[in-house]
């Protein structure tokens, strides 16, 4: 070990005690001139978690910026504590006036659900071992090229159920919903070979693969679930987290310039696409979207943007409708939601057409009277907390938190940790990323996206192992077959 590294540890230390008591110290002088002071000092412990659990990984020369619970955190910190101030500094943005109440017993609730998952993450699942996968390393252009295919056809699975469900005001496709379970390989593709394109290990024909056909196929996703935000944030966002994985710099630049596009351009131009007739073609309805977007003065501009983006984040309302209903007008659901992840899981909508859809969005939002009980399409996210409270009040909250907090720090300790490349697991991760932070939606659909699509990850490697498209780095091919 360096001695002068380990020298210096110790004034580290003393460093980062030093400043988070000043921290800590100026909380309450900046408390003094910011209204809404307790919602404040609460939205404040988001942050404070988070520099903690920052300053304890740096320390450990394992900083990374896009660790689980940091997003996590960050996402929290939006929906409850962001959100919370939003809604009370502009009321008048809550379809119903009876939840303002409600808004600060929502963030109280929220808090106390991300300090349970922040101690499930600290204390569980912390030795658990990287995947084996990360040995390993692509051999020639097979390996990308049929994932990429695979993927691609999960992809226009999912384009063809939107527009089945959106369009033909249909049901759920049991082949379009079976080929979507493939969809998570493209993402896999995607982060993989960037984070190989920054790492410099692709041939010039694996350059000309991904620019010429992966490159347009994220196109023709993105204009096939043009309705979808956080698709078209996660595709313009990847090649950026793929850099910081590749080389550990952090492409600052990028991400302000990314935060600025999807505040004033996805946002709004998403928003409005999607209020044209979902019947006209996809051109049609982009031009009449940008047509109408052109006649917005700086007032609308800003409602359509700012203002757009600002109310999508406040989730704080919905755990606020729970928390107003719930047990006095909706009774306890005692588990209900939650045995649905069985149901989703192990038994495939092409066997069983008419599964119950796992995802609870729509119906959360017509027994808590946040959506028209004719609206057939729109679905309200519950989040896991809201879920969580809906089933088991208070302990359902503790108890389910801190247990995804262990979850979390399991997965990320198994496909992210670690300051080595390792571009086939650490795609692994940002692959399955997206499922395992939409804490925005219900558990589960949470675990029942994750384990299926880890499944089908270790069925590819299982694969791709047998027939040679990957090997151990360094050494010939083992004789067993790797899963992740």
């Amino acid at each position: 070990m360096d001695l002068t590294i380990a020298a210096d540890r110790p004034r580290q230390r003393s460093l980062i005690l030093a400043a988070g008591c000043l921290l800590l110290a100026g909380v309450p002088l900046l408390l003094q001139f910011v209204p809404f002071k307790f919602e404040t000092a609460l939205t404040l412990v988001f942050v404070i978690a988070a520099i903690v659990w920052g300053m304890h990984r740096r320390l450990q020369g394992q900083l990374d910026w896009f660790e689980l619970f940091l997003i996590f955190t960050v996402l929290n910190f939006c929906y409850f504590g962001i959100g919370a101030l939003w809604i009370l500094a502009n009321p008048e943005m809550l379809m119903s006036w009876s939840l303002g109440a409600y808004i600060t017993p929502a963030l109280v609730l929220g808090l106390i659900g991300f300090l349970s998952a922040f101690a499930g993450y600290a204390v569980l699942g912390g030795r658990t071992p990287s995947s084996p996968i990360g040995r390993y390393v692509p051999v020639g252009s097979k390996f990308y090229v049929i994932v990429a295919v695979v993927g691609s056809v999960g992809q226009l699975g999912a384009i063809v159920q939107e527009r089945i469900v959106a369009i033909n005001r249909a049901g759920i496709s049991p082949i379009a919903s079976t080929l979507q379970q493939f969809a998570p390989l493209f993402l896999y593709t995607w982060s993989l070979l960037w984070m190989q394109f920054w790492a410099k290990a692709l041939t010039r024909g694996q350059k000309l693969f991904l620019f010429l056909a992966v490159v347009p196929m994220a196109v023709v996703v993105l204009l096939g679930l043009l309705g979808t935000k956080e698709l078209a944030i996660l595709l313009m966002s990847y090649p950026a987290l793929a850099f910081w994985y590749a080389r550990r710099k952090m492409p600052w630049r990028s991400f302000a310039a990314f935060l600025l596009i999807g505040v004033f351009v996805i946002f709004p131009l998403y928003n409005t696409y999607r209020n044209q007739s979902q019947r006209l073609e996809t051109k049609r309805r982009m031009s009449q979207a940008v047509n109408v977007a052109m006649r917005w003065d700086q007032k609308e501009f800003v409602s359509h943007s700012v203002t757009a983006f600002m109310q999508r984040i406040s989730l704080v309302y919905c755990v606020g409708a729970i928390l107003r209903d719930v047990p006095n007008a909706v009774p306890y659901r005692y588990g209900e939601t939650l045995a649905l992840l069985p149901i989703g899981l192990f038994v495939p909508r092409i066997i069983w057409p008419e599964k119950p859809n796992i995802t609870i969005g729509r119906e959360f939002g017509v027994t808590f009277q946040l959506v028209n009980p004719l609206d057939k399409t729109t679905q309200i996210s519950p989040t896991i907390t809201g879920e969580l409270f809906w089933n088991y009040d208070l302990p359902g909250v503790i108890v389910g938190m801190f247990l995804l907090g262990g979850v979390m720090r399991v997965f990320y300790e198994r496909f992210g940790a670690g300051v080595a490349v390792e571009p086939l697991r650490k795609a692994c991760y940002l692959a399955l990323l997206p499922t395992v932070i939409h804490f925005e939606g219900n558990v589960a659909a949470l675990m029942g996206g994750l384990i299926k699509s880890l499944i089908i990850l270790t069925l590819v490697f299982f694969v791709a192992r047998r027939r040679g498209w990957i090997v151990e780095a360094g050494g010939p091919p083992a004789a067993v077959p790797t899963r992740p």
